[in-house]
């Protein structure tokens, strides 16, 4: 890779680098949160705290401040907290979720356990944080990734998927949210890879601008479970409009020319939509696909992938050794070739649309 920047380029990747530094602190403290801390803040707190005048939200916000021990008066964590918008949790509306569709079809469903799997329900406390959506981030705004954050304010119920006691999938205000977009293009014969607990497939379906939806799901155990225990629960007119079939999603895409809409969600989170989305855009690219596919957080994918090329990048010129992994190998054999000489070239490779193209380059396996 040829790397020569001017000084002034290398300033400005410098800067760019420290707004990367300052993404992964606040994902790394976020995720702190929503792993060991979401317990921490209570009602009894939060209640405690508006007495003195504060909103739920600010209260939400100086409780959550002094979990993360964020010191407003230092600089690093000023930009956590003004720029990152780390605190920035706000009230979702219990009566958007429970009366959701889906989420109405499916309040009296029976939990039961088949082969190791579980349908059951678990819940969120008031005030227990959770996440949105995730991985948004603008050129115009220096690349600076701002999630969007929530919590209810009363105890909810959510449907769960179990298998060995884990949470495997779910519905909650994440996947409703996440999902908005897809759902809004949806129209003529849908195809969807990954059948998940079928709320895609489902609110597809309820649309009248959409006549089919064909669901490629390659668990048989999920299949099974759908029709059992949630596909009974659903409007015959609704679910006359899906099929399913148990195949293998990579093998099926040459057959989505068929198909005014594909949606993906066959994994669990960006790094492992990062290979499904490389593979697929790849595979898209060679067969000439007539359509853009959706991918279900493709935001958070593609900001994966700008940490991981902005990161080899930096690496590469400071002569730091990076930590392998398929990930960091198939970056760095994919920039191997490229040749960077001014910030704008680095610029160019790390929007939304220098990343799509960069993706089909990238040689991760299935």
């Amino acid at each position: 890779m040829k790397f020569e920047l001017s000084k002034k380029d290398k300033d400005s990747f410098l800067a760019l680098n420290d707004v990367l530094d300052h993404n992964v602190d606040c994902t790394v403290l976020i995720n702190n949160y929503m792993e060991y801390g979401y317990t921490q803040i209570t009602a009894d707190d939060v209640e405690r705290l508006m007495l003195t005048g504060l909103s739920s939200k600010d209260a939400f916000s100086t409780l959550l401040q002094e979990f993360l021990e964020l010191d407003s008066e230092k600089k690093a964590d000023q930009f956590l907290i003004e720029k990152n918008h780390i605190l920035d949790f706000r009230p979702y509306d219990r009566n958007d979720f429970i009366n959701n569709p889906y989420t109405l079809k499916l309040n009296e469903i029976k939990e039961k356990a088949t082969n190791g799997i579980k349908i059951a329900f678990n819940y969120f406390e008031p005030y227990e944080g959770f996440l949105l959506d995730y991985g948004h981030a603008e050129k115009e705004d220096g690349y600076i990734e701002r999630d969007r954050y929530s919590y209810f304010e009363e105890k909810t119920p959510y449907l769960v998927l179990l298998q060995k006691n884990t949470v495997w999938m779910s519905i909650t205000p994440f996947e409703i949210e996440t999902m908005k977009e897809p759902l809004e293009q949806a129209r003529g014969k849908v195809l969807t890879f990954g059948l998940g607990l079928g709320y895609f497939a489902y609110m597809a379906a309820r649309k009248k601008e959409v006549t089919e939806v064909k669901v490629i799901e390659a668990n048989r155990s999920v299949i099974d479970l759908y029709h059992s225990d949630i596909e009974p629960h659903l409007e015959e007119d609704v679910r006359k409009k899906i099929k399913i079939e148990c195949k293998n999603a990579y093998a099926y895409l040459e057959k989505s020319k068929d198909y005014d809409m594909l949606f993906v969600d066959i994994y669990h989170n960006e790094i492992d939509g990062l290979k499904t989305y490389a593979i697929l855009e790849k595979r898209a690219k060679k067969i000439k696909l007539p359509f853009k596919i959706n991918y279900w957080i493709e935001n958070a994918i593609l900001t994966s992938l700008r940490r991981y090329v902005i990161d080899t990048l930096y690496c590469h010129m400071e002569g730091i050794e990076m930590e392998k992994d398929e990930y960091v190998i198939a970056v760095e054999e994919a920039l191997e070739d490229m040749e960077f000489v001014s910030f704008s070239q680095i610029e160019n490779l790390i929007t939304d649309e220098g990343l799509k193209e960069f993706a089909t380059r990238l040689n991760l396996n299935a």
